[in-house]
């Protein structure tokens, strides 16, 4: 059974902002950072009860190599809405906000 991901729109400004911070580095890594965000993605439409639940319904997937999460929550059988990926230093009583 496979899920379908939704994204929220403020995820797409993130996940620009971050590209852009690592792109500015090296392009390199910004596409390495996109390919570790594609895994994660990849794997939350196979399973995505394999990440450890934090709070309530919400669910965070870690992605290798880069210090970010990606929280989300399991809508029902067939769907997940990624709400926010965050720096994994950041304050956690905004994550949500």
């Amino acid at each position: 059974m496979s899920y379908q991901v939704l994204i929220d729109e403020r995820v797409s400004e993130e996940t620009a902002e971050i590209f852009d911070y690592y792109d500015a580095i090296n392009p390199g890594l910004a596409y390495n950072f996109y390919e570790q965000l594609d895994l994660v993605y990849n794997q939350l439409e196979k399973n995505p009860n394999i990440w450890q639940i934090i709070e309530g319904d919400i669910r965070r997937a870690l992605l290798k190599r880069f210090p970010y999460a990606v929280y989300y929550r399991v809508l029902d059988g067939q769907r997940i809405l990624v709400m926010t990926i965050r720096h994994n230093a950041q304050n956690p009583e905004s994550r949500f906000d």
